[in-house]
């Protein structure tokens, strides 16, 4: 057990109290949560499209949040113990040892290996974990792009998987050469502070008012339950008051609290200029103002106007063909990527 001073321990509860108060820390938790089940992101619906349309994603959804939940208690365990000990020696708060971000992971984390026997070997580890956790982020994020062009050209994306994908990687490698520069650590600082917050944010609210009070929360659980079979009602009433109420009024209190509440970035000490938030802002219109371009250019497609509203059973046969289709799929393989 960590030998913390009980000074030390009821300042350091004192400070999280305050913390707590702070729009910036739940807008971090939200963003957290997304990050790590990679909501919001295209990543899920991107890697799900190759299951099985009878996949029981219902179960796979529970057992993948509930490994993230207990990895993150288990991480948390292993990162305030070594927090702990560094206030401990150190006589602070463990609020005042280490900033959290950068700081957590190329200071903190390296100095207390290097008090650990054979620190070279467990230093080697820690830096190639944090490998593997790039490279692995980096496959789910080409496979979102990658999936996300094999549906819209699915001709192209069959003779030129190769080429595209590579294209992709090498697009991506350039558009990070910023980052390494002189002045990368403040860019990246940036993206991280606008596109990984309220980008997320309110991309994770269009989705949830798109898919629950515009497309149909009824419909979306028939056409659940069209994959995974029939369900009670009283098995839905938990989700359905998430997916109607809870959630949404949670994700919008913290987008409209955070925003409300903005300050201008810092990286330690240094305030970023007038200019540079502004940079920050432009990248998130330009992440979330294609959702609705996309959304208009479909509504102006489609036949009919906005006050033609059809019923679920008048939907149903539409619906159906997509069964029919998908089952032909499986049975076929001719739509395999």
């Amino acid at each position: 057990m960590l030998e913390i001073p009980d000074l030390l321990w009821e300042r350091s509860k004192h400070s999280g109290k305050l913390h707590l108060r702070k729009s910036l820390v739940w807008k971090d938790v939200a963003t957290q949560i997304f990050y790590s089940l990679s909501m919001a992101w295209g990543g899920l619906i991107a890697l799900s499209s190759y299951n099985k349309f009878h996949n029981n994603c219902y179960s796979d959804a529970i057992l993948v949040c509930v490994t993230n939940c207990v990895t993150s208690v288990f991480a948390g365990f292993a990162i305030f113990s070594i927090l702990g000990h560094m206030a401990f020696v150190s006589e602070r708060p463990v609020s005042e040892v280490v900033d959290s971000g950068f700081d957590l992971a190329f200071v903190a984390y390296p100095e207390a290996l290097s008090r650990l026997p054979v620190s070279p070997l467990w230093s080697f580890l820690f830096f190639f974990m944090l490998l593997l956790l790039g490279l692995d982020s980096q496959f789910a994020t080409i496979e979102t792009l990658t999936t996300t062009i094999q549906d819209i050209y699915p001709k192209v994306m069959k003779k030129l998987r190769i080429p595209i994908t590579l294209g992709v990687c090498i697009l991506l490698f350039f558009l990070g050469l910023i980052c390494v520069t002189q002045a990368g650590i403040y860019w990246v600082n940036l993206i991280d502070h606008f596109c990984a917050g309220w980008g997320i944010l309110i991309a994770a609210v269009l989705e949830i008012i798109g898919i629950i009070y515009i497309y149909g929360g009824n419909r979306f659980i028939e056409d659940i339950e069209m994959m995974i079979g029939k369900k009670s009602r009283l098995f839905w009433l938990w989700w359905r008051m998430c997916w109607f109420f809870i959630t949404p009024v949670l994700l919008m209190a913290i987008l409209v609290w955070s925003l409300v509440t903005f300050s201008p970035p810092t990286y330690g000490s240094v305030l970023y200029p007038a200019w540079g938030t502004a940079v920050g802002w432009c990248m998130i219109i330009f992440c979330v103002i294609w959702i609705p371009i996309a959304a208009i250019l479909k509504i102006v497609k489609a036949e009919g106007n906005l006050c033609q509203c059809r019923s679920f059973e008048s939907d149903w046969p539409y619906r159906k063909v997509f069964f029919i289709q998908t089952q032909m799929c499986e049975e076929e393989s001719w739509c395999s990527r």
